[in-house]
C-alpha cells in the first residue's frame, strides 16, 4: 500500500511537472509568437514610415524641382523686366525731351503771339485812326451829297420856272463836242469812282493835289468816245466831286470812265 501510495505520488509529480513543462512550453511559444507578431508589426510599420518618408522625400525633391523652376522664371522674368524698365526709362527720357522741346517751342509761339498782339494793337490804332479819317470824309460826303441835293431841288425848280417864262421863244440846242486824241495830248486823266443818279453827282479819283479844282469842266471819256462833260462842285486833296454839265445824261456815265481835264 505504502509503494502503491510511493508510485501515485510519484506518478502525480510527474504529471505535474510534465504539465508545468507543457504550460512552460506554452508560454514560451507565445511569448515568442506575440513577440514576432510584434516584431513583424513593428517591421511593418517601420516600412510604412519609410514609405511615407520616400513619399514624402519625393514630394519634397519635386517640390524643390518646382521651387528652382520658379526660381529660374522668376530670375527670367527679373531680367525682362529690368530690360522693359531700361527701355521705359529711355523713353521717358525721350519724352522728357520732347516735352521740353515742346515746351520752349510754346515759348516761342506764345512770345510770337504777343508781339503779333503788340503788332495787332499798333495795326488796330492805325485802323481805327484811318477809320476815323474815313468817317470824317464820309461825313464830309454826305453833307456834300445833302448840300448837292438840295442845290439839285433848287436848280430844278429855277429850271421849272425858267421853262414857264421861256414858253413860245426858241430853243438853242447844245451840239456834242467832239474831242480829238490830239487835243488830249496835254490833258490830265483821272477815273470815276462813283456815279449816283439818285442825287445827280459823281465821284473824281482825283483833287486839287491833281490840279482838279472846283468850277473845273472836265471831259467824260469812254475809250475814244465823248459820254458828256461834268463841273466840279467840290474838290478835296484827292478826291472830287461832280455834277453833270449842260445836257450831259448822268445815267450815260459809269463807274471806270476816264475823266480828260
Amino acid at each position: 500500500m505504502a509503494v502503491k501510495k510511493k508510485i501515485n505520488i510519484i506518478s502525480f509529480i510527474v504529471k505535474l511537472i510534465i504539465a508545468l513543462f507543457i504550460m512552460t512550453f506554452i508560454f514560451v511559444v507565445r511569448y515568442f509568437s506575440d513577440i514576432s507578431q510584434y516584431e513583424k508589426k513593428q517591421t511593418e510599420n517601420v516600412l510604412q514610415g519609410k514609405r511615407s518618408l520616400e513619399a514624402k522625400m519625393r514630394a519634397l525633391i519635386q517640390e524643390k524641382k518646382d521651387v528652382s523652376d520658379e526660381k529660374e522664371q522668376l530670375n527670367e522674368w527679373v531680367d525682362s523686366t529690368s530690360e522693359e524698365n531700361s527701355k521705359l526709362k529711355k523713353q521717358c527720357e525721350t519724352f522728357s525731351r520732347k516735352i521740353t522741346e515742346q515746351e520752349q517751342k510754346i515759348q516761342a509761339l506764345m512770345s510770337q503771339i504777343e508781339e503779333k498782339k503788340n503788332l495787332t494793337y499798333e495795326s488796330f490804332d492805325e485802323l481805327k485812326s484811318e477809320t476815323e479819317k474815313k468817317d470824317k470824309d464820309i461825313a464830309t460826303l454826305k453833307a456834300y451829297l445833302k448840300e448837292y441835293h438840295d442845290d439839285n431841288a433848287k436848280l430844278k425848280q429855277k429850271i421849272k420856272k425858267l421853262k414857264e417864262a421861256s414858253i413860245g421863244t426858241s430853243v438853242v440846242e447844245v451840239q456834242p463836242v467832239v474831242v480829238s486824241a490830239k487835243a488830249n495830248e496835254n490833258k490830265k486823266e483821272a477815273e470815276i469812282m462813283e456815279t449816283n443818279p439818285e442825287y445827280d453827282f459823281v465821284v473824281i479819283d482825283a483833287g486839287s493835289e491833281h490840279g482838279l479844282e472846283k468850277g473845273s469842266i472836265v471831259f467824260v471819256n469812254r475809250g475814244t468816245k465823248l459820254i458828256g462833260r461834268i463841273v466840279i462842285e467840290e474838290s478835296e486833296k484827292d478826291i472830287a466831286v461832280g455834277k453833270p454839265f449842260a445836257a450831259t445824261n448822268i445815267s450815260l456815265i459809269k463807274k471806270g470812265d476816264k475823266v480828260i481835264y
